[in-house]
């Protein structure tokens, strides 16, 4: 089951930049999103918004979060779009179609499709529990899968590093990183966890 906690301001972004982490001699993986976003094109939204029918599509035009999200996500993708749909009937609409768009992202850039201001997903082991993370860098996300776990997260708060927090199966969730060490909280359990390359769909296809 997936569930959704609606997501900060991106202007998080800003205040939440990453404090210096350079060691010397220390290895680095790639920066998620947060830190290394660029400027999304003006990609073609799935739908025109001039001609928006029904209220997901209404929705989706009224906030640009949303919006953003849905120009990432696959345009032109019937299923993506009747889930889209779908998402009139829920009772937490934006809710429902940002767990839509973002779980269509991350299954896009693990097929090793290049989407501006996205990044992974990364791998990390934690303590014998594998997930992986993509990082969408507006809005301010991380899609959690693995071991049972999947989740979108939003950027919280952190006093160094990056941190992203939500709920899965109805435990709260957390994933902090900085550089190669993270840490993933779930409920009760604590994991120290280490990053590593990217995932093999991802890095085979690129």
């Amino acid at each position: 089951m997936r569930i959704f906690v609606p997501f900060t301001a991106a202007a998080m972004l800003v205040a939440c930049s990453r404090q210096d982490n350079t060691n010397e001699g220390s290895e680095e993986v790639p920066a998620p999103a947060a830190a290394t976003a660029e400027a999304t094109p003006d990609a073609a939204m799935s739908f025109d918004c001039a001609a928006a029918r029904g209220q997901a599509e209404q929705a989706v035009c009224a906030d640009a979060s949303l919006a953003a999200l849905d120009r990432l996500a696959a345009p032109g993708d019937a299923a993506l779009a009747g889930q889209r749909n779908a998402c009139g009937r829920a009772d937490d609409l934006k809710g429902c179609l940002t767990e839509v768009y973002a779980t269509q992202i991350a299954t896009r850039a693990k097929g090793g499709k290049k989407l501006a201001g996205v990044t992974g997903p990364l791998a990390y082991d934690c303590a014998g529990v594998k997930v992986e993370a993509t990082y969408v860098a507006e809005p301010s996300l991380a899609i959690v899968s693995g071991s049972g776990i999947t989740a979108v997260l939003t950027r919280a708060v952190a006093a160094s590093g990056e941190r992203y927090e939500g709920v899965s199966e109805g435990a709260p969730i957390e994933l902090w990183t900085k550089g190669k060490e993270a840490k993933l909280s779930h409920g009760s359990e604590r994991r120290q966890c280490s990053a590593s390359e990217p995932s093999i769909d991802a890095k085979a296809a690129s």
